[in-house]
């Protein structure tokens, strides 16, 4: 069997699961942006990442009923890839098996990001423009856009972010990302005592 990346099988679910482009897609134009710290760029096909899902999958090439079948048991995974002029890309994927049922989702959203300070905190605020919903469920597959609404509620976030060094895996590059949208309650002027350490999210650049 081959052994996959992550992302070439990321790139082989969407191809497989794209639509035809929706004149009528949602598309939020002129929002905010500035460059983007180059320690926060990541090289071609680089993502920050993270996730339950193991970053190697097997593409079946053996003869059969489950020949070119590429599958995972499951979890969720998270992209995040900064492009300079103050671009963003988000990629979650969502996979659940189970008696018989299997079940992949996909949120692709794309926009503006600018990096900035808040009460002296590096903060990053991701601008939703556009984006897919893509569901595969067994064989039935479909997809839409995301809702303008959805874009601003939902996918327009700001993230308090740091570098971090991860002891127990030196070789990587890790960036600690909380989502300060989701937990109001984060003080910035004391993080020690408004932060619990599960809202933190640490994010690393995939090999």
């Amino acid at each position: 069997m081959k052994r996959l990346s992550l992302l070439a099988w990321i790139a082989l679910s969407i191809a497989f699961t794209s639509c035809k482009k929706n004149a009528d897609a949602p598309v939020i134009t002129d929002t905010p942006r500035t460059e983007v710290p180059a320690e926060m760029l990541t090289a071609e096909g680089k993502y920050w990442t993270i996730g339950t899902i193991s970053s190697v999958y097997f593409h079946n090439t053996s003869s059969g009923a489950y020949y070119d079948y590429v599958r995972n048991g499951g979890g969720v995974v998270v992209f995040f890839k900064f492009k300079p002029g103050g671009y963003f890309e988000n990629l979650v994927y969502v996979v659940a098996n189970s008696y018989g049922t299997s079940t992949e989702t996909w949120t692709s959203i794309e926009g503006t990001v600018e990096f900035t300070q808040k009460q002296g905190k590096d903060v990053f605020i991701t601008h939703a423009n556009k984006g897919i919903y893509r569901i595969r469920k067994n064989v039935e597959q479909s997809s839409r856009p995301v809702p303008v609404a959805d874009l601003k509620d939902q996918h327009s976030n700001t993230f308090l972010y740091a570098p971090w060094e991860n002891d127990e895996d030196p070789n990587r590059t890790y960036t600690l990302m909380l989502n300060l949208d989701w937990y109001p309650q984060v003080d910035l002027n004391d993080l020690d005592n408004t932060v619990k350490p599960e809202w933190v999210n640490k994010f690393h650049i995939e090999d």
